[in-house]
């Protein structure tokens, strides 16, 4: 009973259902502005005409195929037999052309590059994200308990001690004991 006379009455909710009426009201002018468009005409008029044309030919026909019929014009086709062949052989070239690219070569040396400092960037994100966190407490007068401060200056001394660790994700998956354990789960 007081929290329907809360709700009723809290700044916060009018605001809240102020914003989202001004979001659907400008929502439904930019709709009636788009549907109104001859922009929005003109492609309407234009997709009704290609449905029609194209209704009779092999393309519309196609298109029309249920997923109950069988795709019988696919299997008796010499283009697609054709197509399919001059995939299957360009898909080889394709796959050793990029495996010989260069860029391709920068791309996997970048991958390992950042690998290997996976230790170091995890750290910085989360002595930001402490540091962060101490700071707006701080300025919005919110008490912080003892076990708050014990977990943030654990998560912190780890994240200094990460800073200077050289190891990559691979190796510390390989010598962790939880992730270990989690995988023999």
């Amino acid at each position: 009973m007081i929290s329907v006379a809360l709700l009723e009455t809290s700044i916060f909710i009018l605001l809240v259902k102020k914003v989202w009426g001004g979001y659907r009201s400008a929502e439904r002018w930019m709709d009636d502005i788009y549907k109104n468009s001859q922009a929005h005409i003109l492609a309407e008029r234009l997709w009704h005409r290609i449905k029609v044309y194209f209704s009779e030919s092999f393309f519309g026909r196609v298109t029309e195929i249920n997923e109950d019929r069988n795709f019988q014009v696919f299997d008796e086709s010499k283009f697609v037999r054709w197509l399919l062949g001059l995939y299957k052989k360009q898909k080889e070239n394709f796959i050793q052309y990029l495996t010989n690219s260069e860029s391709v070569n920068l791309i996997e040396e970048t991958k390992r590059a950042s690998c290997i400092s996976s230790v170091k960037t995890v750290s910085i994100v989360v002595i930001i994200a402490i540091i962060t966190n101490i700071i707006l407490l701080i300025l919005l007068n919110k008490d912080i308990n003892l076990f708050g401060w014990f977990v943030r200056l654990t998560l912190l001394f780890v994240g200094l001690g990460g800073i200077f660790c050289d190891a990559g994700w691979d190796e510390v998956k390989k010598t962790s004991f939880i992730l270990s354990s989690l995988r023999n789960i």
